[in-house]
């Protein structure tokens, strides 16, 4: 229970501080067309898509249950970015929609995540002799 915890605190970290800073880039590029204003939607979801990707990656642990905290994960930063929607009152019909895929984008991110540790290149080396020639010693 407690690397889930962990992990899934990790991956909050993750998605809030690479969904500012691509907000912050994303503005200063809107900022360089004629009309920024037609940009913000949607330079907002490629930042809410790509930090749930980022989150949900760093939220998986060294143990295999990525569907469980990547999905842990996409929840709760959906009902982070809800609660931040309700409170600006921006909340609509189109929202679900992207808290649907808020939650696919993370669990994307979860399943990119390779597998745990990888064993060295001499414990490859010794297990192929082994399966060749029989019990290596």
């Amino acid at each position: 229970m407690k690397p889930l915890f962990f992990n899934t605190l990790k991956g909050l970290i993750v998605f809030a501080a690479s969904a500012a800073l691509l907000l912050t880039a994303l503005c200063f590029i809107a900022l360089r067309f004629e009309e920024p204003s037609q940009f913000i939607f949607i330079f907002s979801n490629i930042a809410l898509f790509l930090s749930a990707f980022l989150g949900g990656r760093f939220s998986v642990g060294k143990d295999e249950g990525r569907l469980l905290q990547g999905l842990i994960f996409g929840v709760i930063s959906t009902l982070t970015v809800l609660l931040i929607s309700l409170i600006s009152s921006s909340f609509d019909g189109g929202s679900f929609l992207r808290m649907a895929f808020t939650v696919l984008f993370a669990l994307l991110g979860a399943f990119s995540k390779g597998a745990g540790v990888k064993k060295p290149s001499s414990v490859r080396k010794r297990k192929n002799i082994t399966k060749r020639y029989g019990a290596y010693k």
